[in-house]
């Protein structure tokens, strides 16, 4: 695509306009890196697969329904629980997309995330026309690198954080901090999308120490840097954070949300159960991936010979966090990337001063890249709800759900903590006996969930089993071979994924080996 006018060339630098950086091998290079992961996500519907979504959908389905947000726990046996939904923005957002497309609109979500994801990276990475290939490279490592990246309300701290963190490195690049009064409304927002929130205001936080710790060096004589630095005011910094803190109270749920995030960080039952909680055992390539990408900021900083004690004390703290859980690898992605772009790529460009030919020529690649997604999923994600079922029943029972529902068979039911998610959505007059919200059954009931379904305590020892009249099941599992052998249950339905047991008489069955 030719630039419109020389006069529009010639503000470009001649080092720059080399054959790879024009707009022949730009625009291509951006169609692909902004749409990959959308047709991917069009192609294989992986979203469907997810336990967590369901009844995020079912939630925000309620609150739009209601007009409010819950209190107590719903669609779960444990009615008289206190239940924080501290993800409701998101549940409400999720929901207006299966509204409008109904069960489409869940990958469609997806791939809407996906797109947003890799332009926070392009533009963390500081990519322009005179930084543009290592930005792609950054950028599309980094979306390699944040593999469960999915339509969960951690996304949007993904996001948010990603925005905070272009605010903060280039206010301390430029030493201008105008754009730090917008991050109190980027707080509000993030507390009601989703709890780790509390990420971001540690970041800024640790913003504000080292600032500190900086002014107090600068008095005492100490030389941060071997660079003048741009020397930011303290106490504007101080209140923004301070006004952060207080407007991260503005949802339904005040104060109690740092209680919930109290619990999460004291939580045992997650660490020990679920895999996304345990620390990276470098068994995937994107693990060493992500070594890599902190081994190459912590090289950058070495090179240039930056003393940013900011982004030292971020990438260290970033890399414990996201080397000790899984699904907090993402924090130390977008923290690499940033240290890597603050401390090799030229100066951010000023976008209001941008020649109109590139004017012109983003504006083509973001019409290209909406024109292809659309085309997209057209041609890949079936519109009709049944074919989509049959893409979600290959993880999850949609067809023992059906028999349950086709035969009546009680409410009470006993079901597995994946299936707990799905079983929300879809069959919501069943009351589940779990599901993936930790935070409302707590760390007892769920390692008691844990324990009966792996054979380690008796089947006595969870009431929800004990008072089932309708077991849905794993097929392979001990309980499902326990039920089996026991003469009080009678085997409704059976297939190569889930198997549908009614108890008939007695309340004890064969404990599983």
């Amino acid at each position: 695509m030719p630039v419109n006018s020389s006069r529009n060339e010639a503000a470009i630098p001649s080092a720059d306009r080399s054959l790879f950086n024009t707009p022949l091998f730009r625009v291509p290079a951006l169609l692909i890196l902004f749409s990959w992961a959308g047709i991917r996500e069009a192609r294989h519907l992986t979203v469907l697969g997810d336990y967590d979504i369901w009844w995020h959908l079912r939630t925000g389905a309620w609150i739009l329904q209601n007009h409010a947000v819950p209190h107590t726990a719903l669609f779960t046996q444990y009615l008289d629980r206190p239940w924080i939904a501290y993800s409701w923005g998101f549940e409400a957002i999720a929901a207006s997309f299966y509204n409008l497309f109904g069960l489409q609109g869940v990958p469609i979500l997806q791939m809407c995330l996906k797109l947003a994801l890799v332009v926070l990276a392009f533009f963390l990475a500081r990519g322009s026309f005179k930084n543009f290939w290592p930005a792609v490279l950054l950028s599309a490592i980094g979306q390699y690198a944040i593999t469960d990246f999915k339509a969960r309300p951690g996304s949007m701290s993904i996001l948010l954080l990603g925005i905070e963190l272009i605010l903060l490195f280039e206010i301390r690049r430029s030493g201008k901090i105008r754009s730090l009064y917008w991050l109190p409304l980027l707080f509000i927002v993030w507390a009601n999308l989703h709890i780790q929130f509390v990420y971001g205001l540690f970041v800024l936080g640790l913003f504000a120490v080292v600032l500190l710790l900086e002014h107090l060096g600068h008095q005492s004589g100490m030389k941060w840097s071997s660079g003048q630095a741009p020397t930011l005011p303290l106490l504007p910094v101080a209140a923004v954070a301070a006004a952060c803190f207080i407007t991260a109270l503005f949802t339904p749920y005040t104060y109690h949300l740092y209680e919930v995030a109290w619990q999460y960080a004291h939580s045992t039952a997650t660490r020990d159960y679920i895999v996304e909680m345990h620390a990276m055992d470098f068994l995937w390539p994107q693990h060493y991936v992500r070594l890599l990408l902190v081994l190459a900021a912590g090289f950058a900083l070495g090179y240039r010979r930056s003393w940013n004690m900011f982004a030292i004390a971020l990438l260290v703290v970033s890399a414990i966090i996201a080397f000790r859980q899984q699904r907090d690898a993402w924090f130390v992605v977008l923290v690499s990337i940033a240290v890597i772009a603050d401390a090799c790529s030229p100066q951010k460009p000023d976008w209001r001063k941008l020649p109109r030919g590139l004017v012109l020529e983003a504006g083509i690649t973001a019409a290209l890249v909406v024109t292809l997604l659309v085309g997209v999923v057209i041609r890949y994600i079936p519109s009709s709800r049944e074919a989509l079922l049959l893409k979600v029943g290959k993880s999850f029972p949609v067809k023992a759900c059906d028999v349950i529902r086709a035969n009546h068979l009680s409410p009470n039911i006993f079901n597995p903590f994946n299936w707990g998610g799905f079983l929300v959505w879809y069959m919501p007059e069943y009351p589940v006996s779990i599901d993936g919200r930790t935070d409302l059954y707590g760390d007892d009931i769920v390692i008691r969930q844990y324990g009966v379904w792996d054979g380690s305590l008796p089947t006595t020892a969870e009431p929800t089993l004990i008072h089932a009249r309708t077991l849905l099941v794993g097929r392979r599992t001990a309980l499902a071979a326990a039920l089996h052998e026991s003469p009080g249950y009678r085997l409704v339905y059976d297939d190569e994924m889930a198997a549908v047991f009614e108890r008939t008489v007695g309340p004890d069955i064969v404990a599983p080996k």
